[in-house]
């Protein structure tokens, strides 16, 4: 996906200004190899997961679920402990089926995007590469 397309869809998806500006003029597999963000690529994965070229939720959820296992092995104080179970309780249930209907609404990708979030704080002064190392392992680069 070519900058121009990625960034009208980053837009549509109302991505924050924060990511806007560090996205440029980077294409979708630029974003994908160089973004330091693991919450920011969850986050656009959610919003896309099961569109053609994109990751499936499932695939999201494996990548989330990865982020918050590693971050339990470097635990950093109770509140955020609590905050990172909660968090990892909320991206479960907001990507697992429910009876005959997904419950993936448009704070699924926000639910995702927080879960990684705290896990990199859980993790310590890299966590956000981490994460974002966990998550181009699990979800390869989008080919929309």
């Amino acid at each position: 996906m070519e900058n121009k397309e990625l960034m009208r869809l980053l837009r549509e998806l109302r991505a924050g200004p924060e990511m806007m500006k560090w996205i440029g003029r980077r294409d979708i597999s630029a974003v994908w190899r160089d973004c330091q963000r693991g919450d920011w690529l969850l986050w656009i994965a959610a919003k896309m997961a099961g569109a053609c070229g994109w990751q499936e939720r499932h695939e999201v959820l494996c990548a989330t679920n990865d982020c918050i296992k590693l971050a339990l092995h470097h635990l950093g104080g109770e509140m955020l402990i609590t905050e990172l179970r909660l968090a990892a309780r909320d991206a479960y249930d907001t990507c697992m089926p429910n009876g005959e209907q997904e419950i993936y609404a448009a704070s699924g990708a926000a639910t995702v995007a927080r879960a990684a979030y705290i896990a990199a704080k859980v993790y310590g002064p890299d966590g956000h590469k981490r994460m974002a190392e966990i998550v181009r392992k699990i979800l390869p680069t989008p080919t929309a």
